[in-house]
């Protein structure tokens, strides 16, 4: 992305910048989370700058800078701004550096338990249609058709489960993409010690302009009044799911499907 585009992007996405530190603060005005715990880990910044899950590894000494300084700030605007800036330089893709795109989609290779997470690419735009548009759902199918084929191919043996964990879950256009019992698995996920980095929370508040859904928003502010630390996933207008199924369910679906 040029120089021109990152820098309108970044103050596009001001307003969702602001809204996750309408969470940080609330999370620190309740004495359990410290401000640079808050902005690492229930935030989007840290993966929505290149820094990766914050649950990887050790800080990068560029986000602790960034953390620090914002720490130093006293108002909003002052840390609106700084991100702002931040982000012009920073901002990158939901898909990782060494990911593999199947349109849409894209995977995590099975971990110790054969589970293979799949993931939707929410920076995918076409022609400005919705990529989940019920006239693009067999494309999609197409893609997540590929998808499993390459699982298949590179993860034969290892692969015995697909899980998924979006807020997209909410939707028939994207439940429909997949096999039925796939769909019939979803849970609503709930954790007490749940952190909120990624895009299966956050993503829900924009749309594929990129600019937040003043319902939701309005939403997530009025039940910051009654947050709750060990029940975060209320918070969230829609409810982030988890669905599973083995994999076998994907493999037949979409060789018959």
């Amino acid at each position: 992305m040029v120089a021109s585009d990152l820098r309108a992007r970044a103050e596009r996405l001001v307003p969702w910048f602001d809204l996750q530190f309408e969470l940080v603060e609330a999370l620190v005005a309740t004495g359990e989370v410290e401000f640079g715990d808050a902005v690492t880990h229930f935030t989007n910044l840290h993966r929505r700058f290149g820094f990766g899950r914050p649950s990887e590894g050790p800080r990068a000494a560029e986000w602790q800078g960034f953390v620090d300084q914002l720490a130093d700030l006293s108002g909003r605007s002052e840390r609106l701004e700084l991100t702002r800036v931040f982000a012009e330089t920073r901002l990158v893709s939901d898909v990782p550096p060494d990911g593999e795109l199947f349109g849409c989609f894209h995977f995590d290779p099975p971990n110790s338990a054969g589970i293979v997470r799949i993931h939707f690419a929410v920076d995918d735009h076409e022609d400005g249609e919705s990529p989940l548009a019920r006239a693009n759902a067999d494309r999609r199918r197409g893609e997540l058709a590929e998808m499993f084929a390459a699982v298949l191919e590179r993860h034969s043996g290892a692969a015995s489960e697909v899980m998924g964990v979006s807020w997209l879950y909410n939707l028939e256009a994207y439940q429909r993409l997949f096999p039925p019992a796939y769909g019939a698995s979803r849970r609503r996920y709930e954790s007490e010690s749940m952190t909120l980095p990624g895009m299966p929370f956050w993503g829900q508040f924009l749309d594929r302009d990129e600019r937040v859904r003043p319902d939701l928003r309005a939403q997530f502010l009025g039940n910051l009044d009654s947050i709750d630390r060990r029940a975060l996933w209320r918070l969230f207008p829609l409810p982030v799911m988890v669905a599973r199924a083995p994999i076998e369910e994907f493999t037949n679906f979409y060789r018959t499907g």
